[in-house]
């Protein structure tokens, strides 16, 4: 049996001045872009078993207008820990999952969930793009031993307008 790990880059979010980081919006492209890739992940997958998202603003957006495409009830579980996270955490983070979820999406940041994509896999992606998610398989794994060079880069979508 194999479990999936979608991992998805926030979207495009406004650089404004005088907004603190964490608490920038996703731009109109932004929400075109996580809309569009909800729908791309609905064609993929009949469903999440769970959601984790970092806790900045642009990333819990990304996460909610990805879960409206699903039109299931998804609780997004909002994580601080992802939110400027190490690829040690966002690992630890995944081989925490419970062991009977088989499709699970994580919402973060460059550079470590770029970096993460690439330790799983050993796939070169060279920075996902704001927007863009990786899907990963691994083959008769639970989440508590996902590691290095694991699992399968399946496919790589980039948002709709690059």
């Amino acid at each position: 049996m194999s479990i999936n790990l979608i991992l998805v880059r926030h979207a495009q979010a406004e650089q404004t001045t005088g907004v603190q980081d964490f608490d920038r919006e996703l731009t109109a492209e932004g929400q075109r872009d996580a809309r569009h890739i909800g729908r791309w992940m609905t064609a993929q997958f009949q469903h999440l078993d769970t959601i984790i998202s970092s806790n900045a603003k642009r990333a819990m957006n990304t996460a909610e207008i990805i879960t409206e495409e699903f039109r299931q009830n998804h609780v997004i579980k909002p994580s601080e820990e992802v939110y400027e996270a190490s690829v040690r955490t966002l690992l630890e983070t995944v081989n925490a999952v419970d062991p009977k979820f088989q499709n699970i999406l994580l919402v973060g940041h460059n550079p470590s969930i770029s970096y993460l994509a690439e330790y799983l896999t050993g796939s070169p992606l060279n920075g996902m793009a704001p927007g863009s998610a990786a899907v990963i398989s691994f083959e008769n794994l639970k989440w508590s031993e996902v590691s290095e060079k694991s699992g399968t880069l399946v496919t790589y979508q980039m948002p709709a307008n690059l």
